[in-house]
């Protein structure tokens, strides 16, 4: 999905292939949240 090499923002590693990982983003509209709630439930 990415062309570039992903790093750890804390300790600037980088990170592997099926590493679970957390990121930060901002809150889409109401629409879209209602899909993001059905996806992770699914998960």
């Amino acid at each position: 999905m990415f062309k570039r090499t992903l790093y750890c923002s804390n300790c600037n590693r980088e990170v592997q292939d099926g590493e679970e990982i957390y990121a930060k983003v901002k809150a889409p509209k109401n629409t879209i949240m209602v899909e993001i709630k059905a996806y992770l439930k699914r998960k």
